[in-house]
């Protein structure tokens, strides 16, 4: 009898602990799909948002006017493309590029890709390759000599009494709310090129986005003077060029003086300025508040 009962007590503990490990690898069986479900959950999510982060990119890219590395081969260094923003939004966008340019050996320039197209187009017309027009505008600019070019241009192109006084003008053009953009004719959204060209002097970005010599605008050597001349007394620098404009950063608004004498060489040097824009005065008043210099000929 007493073996009997030892015998099934023997059962029931078996029968107990047998219970207790099945529950128990039933339950770890259910942890088990419960995070593999939660894994595939999660192996589901990062694709969706990876999907979408790739068809957004995408739409970005599809979005851009022209292949940002059609525009890099051609210009011969790194190129991307910057949308232009409200406000002062483009302009801390160059300030931070600069700064890091100052660190990594560049100088950055927006490019309008109308004037991007302009010079695509210059290429096949005048036979010579971007690199070939590169190497001739190098030329012209070791050669040229600031001094005798800005004395000749300026006692030839410097404003009348009339045109220092203002007559006959107002200043609703030196009103503008955003004169310390840059791109300042073109709307929010609008997309441009930045170029990160790898020169170290303001004038030699001229060698690589070559300006001048068509309408009013002058020729490269009186660019390259005016570049040289502003940078060595304001840190002036060559900040965005289109197919007609061509806009200067400065380190800070000018006094009042220095606003008026730089006002007389601004005309000189774009004479549109004044004559289908701001009267002299108010242009010298504008210069005394904004780090942006805009340059246009029609």
């Amino acid at each position: 009898m007493d073996m009997l009962l030892g015998f099934l007590f023997i059962l029931v503990i078996v029968a107990i602990l047998g219970s207790v490990t099945g529950i128990s690898i039933y339950f770890e069986k259910k942890k088990k799909k419960r995070k593999k479900r939660e894994f595939d959950e999660m192996l589901v999510h990062v694709r969706e948002r990876a999907q979408r982060e790739r068809l957004a990119k995408e739409r970005v890219e599809e979005s851009w006017p022209v292949p940002v590395d059609e525009v890099s081969a051609f210009l011969g260094c790194k190129c991307r493309f910057i949308r232009k923003g409200k406000g002062c939004e483009l302009l801390d966008a160059y300030d931070s590029e600069l700064e890091r340019g100052r660190k990594e050996g560049f100088l950055p320039v927006l490019v309008s890709v109308g004037f991007y197209k302009q010079m695509l187009e210059s290429e096949l017309d005048c036979g010579m390759t971007m690199a070939e027009q590169r190497q001739k505008a190098k030329s012209i600019i070791a050669d040229v000599r600031e001094e005798k070019i800005l004395s000749a241009y300026l006692s030839e192109h410097m404003p009348d009494d009339a045109v220092v006084n203002g007559e006959g003008g107002d200043c609703d053009m030196a009103e503008e709310p955003e004169v310390d953009d840059l791109m300042q004719p073109a709307s929010p959204g609008e997309a441009f090129i930045i170029a990160e060209l790898p020169v170290e002097r303001p004038e030699d970005i001229f060698a690589w986005i070559p300006v001048g010599g068509w309408n009013e605008c002058p020729d490269l050597d009186v660019h390259v003077a005016f570049a040289r001349h502003w940078h060595e007394k304001y840190g002036a620098i060559p900040a965005s060029i289109t197919e007609d404009t061509i806009e200067y950063v400065v380190r800070k608004p000018l006094d009042k003086i220095e606003a008026k004498r730089v006002a007389c060489e601004q005309y000189a040097y774009s004479p549109d300025i004044v004559e289908q824009g701001t009267p002299l005065p108010c242009l010298a008043d504008l210069l005394s508040r904004t780090r942006v210099w805009f340059f246009w000929w029609d």
